[in-house]
């Protein structure tokens, strides 16, 4: 009798599957998960040769022949099942063995592959770790090898469908590395404890920290996890899948900004179109902000946290402009109640002012234009500082200073004197007291590297009412006069000063007590430092904001000293030697 190429495979296969059933049967006894192991490889031979059979039609039946059929959904369940087709057997089957064959020529037949009988070898040590980073399935596994072959031959010829054992339902796949991704994260979420997700959040740190060569493959893992699962559950309460993610991640962070910036980085990047979860990872850092203020943890750490704040804020959509107000009650210097900005404007406030897309940087201060217009020396200046206080409607600042229906406020940049009175320099040179600054207290010039950094950064820095970055970061433009419109380059020099200190600036010469002039290297050739805070007054308390003003300017001048010439000098001098010989 001659047996055709088509006999003998079906013949081979039927054999192994045979022998690999009675091996199951042998070690069923020692070991469930081995015989289910078995079970499932014999499957997938004999799905191979019955499909491989059917290459020329189905084999002429002899007189005599019975065949038994397996039913798909026994309890017998095998890891992978291929049901028979309903109708007539397709004409060419995609195999391991045999070439590639016409996708219309295949679409009848598909793979079906129970998640939960392969969960017990995702779990052995080693193989999450190594799907994870896409490392090859013969370097992983010897026993899942088999499988990854044959995946790798039939996709995406053959159809295959996994049968997932959280929240059951059918996926079908395109190409091996989704098939093990998809069978990861169902092998994770089935297992319904926080311990496998603490331990994808700890792979996710170590890959993103020390193995930057597996992010491309780590980025694929996490965008199908968030579109399947974890979109789903950012409006659910605290509990929800993706605010379980978050938190967890903040945690395990801890005070390292090395550690929470990448990992929070990649979920704004894999959320940046679903406003909804970045508003869960925007609340959820806040909250944390303010633990760490608490804390009183570094400057790089909450430089970092504010930095993914501001993308947050410009991923999430315009928001409009409701900056945190410090109240100053009246007193000798200001005898009349005002409020003043928490920080100086950043990007983000004045694109919101300004109803203009915002951008990444939405954290940093704000530096004004250092262009120049009309042929004067601080146009830029001048013209930026107009538009933004000509944006400002009045009742914004009526709301934002909880004033009642009898007041109305204004916005404007403070005064000399309401500036010494908010950065709380009234008695004391610093802000913070009468020590030196330190880089713990401001973004000043402390070596050659220095850089502007993101708003309520450094909180040593503070107030004691609250208020940031008094003495670094960027000047502040403040009024010494009472002028609308600057004619000239003298007037607009005349009506302003620059308070504080900036990032160009070296801390030796920084005080909160000393102004100094506009001048052209506000412009031009350096990098701008130039930022704006803004105050918030009653309309009544307009005519007591001037005289407050001159009354301030006025006394802190100091007497002028008595002439006297050459000699009385060298007279006073000597008399004092005598005197002191003597």
């Amino acid at each position: 009798m001659k047996l055709t190429r088509r006999t003998v495979i079906f013949a081979i296969g039927g054999v192994a599957a045979g022998g690999l059933a009675v091996a199951a049967a042998a070690f069923g006894a020692q070991s469930v998960e081995f015989a289910s192991w078995l079970a499932g490889i014999g499957s997938l031979a004999a799905t191979v040769a019955t499909l491989t059979s059917t290459r020329g039609g189905p084999p002429a039946a002899q007189p005599g022949d019975t065949t038994s059929s397996t039913d798909a959904s026994s309890p017998a369940a095998i890891p992978t099942q291929a049901p028979a087709p309903e109708a007539a057997p397709p004409e060419i089957i995609s195999s391991p063995s045999s070439p590639a064959a016409p996708p219309q020529a295949a679409a009848d037949a598909h793979l079906v592959v129970s998640a939960s009988a392969w969960t017990a070898q995702l779990e052995r040590p080693g193989v999450s770790e190594g799907l994870l980073r896409g490392a090859a399935m013969r370097e992983i596994s010897a026993d899942l090898a088999p499988l990854d072959d044959l995946l790798a031959h039939s996709l995406p010829h053959l159809r295959v469908e996994i049968r997932t054992a959280y929240r059951p339902r059918t996926v079908q796949v395109g190409s091996v590395d989704q098939f093990w991704t998809v069978m990861l994260v169902d092998s994770i979420l089935h297992d319904g404890s926080i311990g496998l997700q603490r331990w994808l959040l700890r792979a996710t740190d170590l890959i993103l920290s020390a193995e930057r060569h597996h992010v491309p493959r780590l980025t694929e893992f996490w965008e199908w996890f968030f579109v399947t699962h974890l979109a789903a559950t950012a409006d659910e309460p605290a509990d929800g899948l993706m605010a379980t993610f978050v938190t967890e991640a903040i945690r395990q962070s801890g005070d390292d900004h090395k550690r929470l910036y990448p990992i929070i980085d990649l979920f704004i990047r894999i959320a940046r179109d679903d406003p909804a979860t970045l508003r869960l990872i925007r609340d959820a850092l806040t909250r944390h902000d303010e633990v760490l203020r608490e804390r009183g943890s570094s400057p790089a750490l909450l430089k970092r946290v504010q930095v993914l704040l501001g993308r947050l804020g410009a991923a999430v959509g315009p928001t409009p402009f409701r900056p945190v107000l410090v109240d100053f009650a009246p007193d000798a210097i200001c005898p009349y109640p005002f409020r003043a900005m928490e920080v100086p404007l950043t990007v983000g406030d004045v694109d919101a002012i300004l109803r203009r897309a915002s951008g990444a940087d939405a954290a940093m201060p704000h530096v004004l234009s250092q262009g120049s217009t009309d042929g004067t020396a601080f146009g830029g200046l001048c013209r930026e500082l107009t538009d933004i206080l000509g944006s400002l409607l009045r009742t914004s600042a009526s709301a934002s200073a909880g004033a009642n229906g009898s007041d109305e406020w204004r916005w404007d940049i403070p005064t000399v004197a309401e500036w010494v009175r908010l950065a709380g320099c009234v008695d004391q040179p610093y802000p913070w007291g009468h020590d030196l600054p330190t880089p713990l207290h401001a973004n000043l010039k402390f070596d050659r590297g220095s850089r502007l950094s993101p708003v309520r950064t450094y909180m040593a820095g503070r107030t004691a009412a609250g208020v940031y970055d008094c003495c670094g970061g960027v000047h502040e433009i403040v009024r010494e006069q009472k002028h609308d419109t600057f004619d000239t380059d003298r007037r607009f020099e005349g009506a302003f000063r620059l308070a504080g200190g900036s990032y160009l600036s070296p801390p030796h010469g920084v005080t909160g007590q000393r102004f100094r002039h506009l001048s052209a290297r506000d412009r031009g050739g350096r990098p701008s430092c130039v930022g704006v805070r803004l105050i918030a007054y009653r309309e009544v308390d307009e005519a007591r904001r001037w005289e407050s003003l001159k009354a301030f300017r006025l006394g802190r001048q100091r007497p002028p000293l008595a002439r006297t010439t050459p000699t009385q000098r060298r007279a006073t001098a000597g008399h004092r030697t005598r005197g002191t010989v003597g």
